[in-house]
């Protein structure tokens, strides 16, 4: 995404200095959520990722019915359990392990900040992207679920992306915007991703591809 904006000075590609702050901010926001306040939003959280990926880490863990049917997807937990694995290279401290987690899932949460931005610079210019991205960085539920290992919740992250990417670079989207091959690439690989992981959103991602 080229969040530079139209004629600005920067040259394309360069993050405009404003969003930056506004990505640390969020990062920071995020974060700090995640180590005051832990909770555990929904039992999936453990026993749908967090758990099938200390197991595929440590080989030990609970296997719960999902599993053992075959009907979730390993994609989610296998990433997890590079993440943990890393962190584990440093400090196997569970607690540390967690945080390593929690920090890069609030890495990868940015991704609405950084499309609320570009939604608002091509509708309406520097204002607008800073009012939207600015409410993406404070919105409680957005702070709140960041950090959260729920399929849901990234699942939606990489459908907020897929759906910017398939919505045309310049101007108001048109119905049907030209993409390049790598963009359709991107743009499917993203739908793909995010149906796996939750394929209760088949409806909106067949709304996106068509």
């Amino acid at each position: 995404i080229d969040v530079g904006g139209g004629g600005s000075p920067r040259g394309s590609g360069t993050p405009d200095p404003l969003l930056v702050v506004l990505l640390l901010v969020a990062f920071a926001l995020r974060v700090a959520a995640a180590a005051a306040l832990p909770n555990v939003a929904h039992p999936d959280e453990i026993f749908q990722t967090l758990e099938p990926a200390r197991r595929l880490w440590t080989g030990d863990g609970i296997v719960t019915w999902e599993w053992i049917v075959g009907i979730r997807s390993w994609v989610f937990p296998s990433v997890l359990a590079a993440i943990m694995r890393a962190a584990g290279l440093i400090s196997s401290d569970p607690a540390f392990v967690r945080a390593v987690v929690a920090g890069v899932l609030s890495a990868a949460s940015l991704v609405v900040v950084v499309v609320g931005w570009g939604i608002g610079e091509r509708t309406g210019g520097r204002s607008t992207a800073m009012l939207v991205a600015g409410l993406a960085v404070v919105w409680p539920e957005l702070v709140h679920f960041g950090p959260k290992a729920l399929n849901e919740v990234v699942a939606a992250h990489v459908l907020i992306l897929a759906a910017w990417g398939a919505s045309g670079e310049t101007g108001p989207s048109p119905r049907r915007p030209e993409l390049s091959t790598r963009r359709l690439l991107a743009v499917g690989f993203g739908l793909a991703f995010a149906l796996g992981l939750r394929f209760q959103l088949a409806p909106a991602v067949a709304g996106i591809a068509w």
